[in-house]
């Protein structure tokens, strides 16, 4: 079985529509603009803490209200540029849901562990619904909190759905925002926050992404235009939970085991795409100023130096700052574009994600 992606959709501070943001990524349009938080300093006293919001979409909304209104945005975008049907058709009956979220942390967020599901079908499945109109699908939603390696979880549990035979396709959603007091005093705290005195911090920001998923078969049938093909994905964890009272020191501890990950998950996704081969084309990483992140991937550069040939490192967080567990479904909007538009190194792509518990993904991609 073949899976590819038949309509993407895509909102983020550089435009919230999916060929506009990819076209401003691409002229490297950068979008920053003080936001309301924490104190930070510069060398002549304090100064504004800087981001990347989605101005004004989101201002007044935090975490799961934000995510709604992203959401939305993104939904109705992907219905929009894959031309379709209109929420009250079969079509959607027949289309399963799964989010890609941020890891839900006490600290960051305080939910209780046990009323998780049914407060994220709440507050985001039934209330999207209720906001497009899409009625409920052929299996429940899923949520699927993996951080920056959402994504790729999430595009292991639509091939599982769908070669179950349990719906049609899968619609994506890669949601986060980091721009709510609380995600943005818990990033102070742990000294994450960039800034003249830490430059190796990160930028906060928000995004959604959304990518309809299904056999290539489906999608020949109802004659629709395919944007991207999935090769495969692949996904490694850490042999050791993240310690939630020193995360820091844990994450960079872990350094040598995520660079394995990432050698490891990379040579895997490079075997998908021909077998035997070296890689040349596209790599969308996930790199977002911290020191640990871009150990972890110095590390892997290094080992990957025999199977990445000639490559173009994408690094998405420049112009939008880090937005979390939509960047793997970024990284795949922004692939699928730059072969729409005829300006993609090659015809294959990977896009490697490693989120803040230390689990690894790598997302192998080839043009339609």
């Amino acid at each position: 079985m073949r899976e590819v992606i038949s309509s993407l959709g895509l909102v983020t501070a550089v435009g919230h529509d999916v060929i506009s943001a990819a076209a401003a990524l691409r002229a490297g349009i950068v979008r920053v603009r003080p936001i309301a938080g924490p104190t930070v300093y510069d060398d002549g006293g304090e100064a504004p803490l800087m981001g990347s919001p989605v101005w004004p979409l989101t201002e007044g909304f935090i975490q799961t209200a934000a995510w709604l209104r992203l959401a939305q945005v993104a939904v109705e975008d992907v219905i929009r540029s894959g031309q379709l049907p209109p929420a009250e058709d079969a079509f959607w009956g027949e289309t399963g849901l799964v989010w890609a979220l941020p890891e839900l942390g006490e600290r960051r967020f305080g939910w209780p562990r046990p009323e998780t599901a049914t407060a994220l079908q709440r507050s985001c499945g039934d209330l999207l619904r209720k906001l497009t109109g899409l009625p409920r699908g052929a299996v429940a939603d899923e949520f699927i909190l993996g951080g920056h390696a959402a994504t790729a979880l999430g595009l292991q549990r639509a091939s599982q759905l769908l070669s179950e035979r349990r719906c049609a396709r899968v619609l994506l959603i890669a949601v986060d925002s980091w721009l709510d007091a609380i995600s943005l005093q818990w990033l102070a705290d742990d000294r994450r926050l960039h800034s003249e005195e830490l430059p190796t911090g990160l930028r906060p920001g928000e995004a959604a992404a959304c990518l309809l998923v299904e056999e290539e078969t489906a999608a020949q049938r109802r004659s629709a235009t395919v944007v991207a093909r999935l090769a495969g994905v692949d996904v490694a964890r850490p042999s050791t939970e993240i310690d939630p009272e020193d995360a820091t020191r844990w994450r960079t501890g872990a350094v040598p085991e995520m660079a394995g990950h990432l050698d490891a998950t990379v040579r895997s996704a490079v075997g998908r795409l021909k077998a035997g081969a070296t890689f040349s084309g596209d790599l969308v990483v996930d790199l977002n100023g911290e020191t640990w992140r871009a150990s972890a991937w110095g590390h892997a550069r290094v080992r990957l130096a025999p199977v990445l040939e000639s490559i173009r490192e994408v690094i998405p967080a420049t112009s939008l700052g880090d937005v979390g567990a939509a960047s793997g479904a970024l990284g795949v909007c922004i692939a699928a574009r730059s072969w729409a538009r005829g300006y993609a190194l090659t015809e294959r792509a990977l896009v490697c994600s490693t989120s803040d518990s230390g689990v690894v993904g790598t997302i192998a991609l080839s043009a339609p």
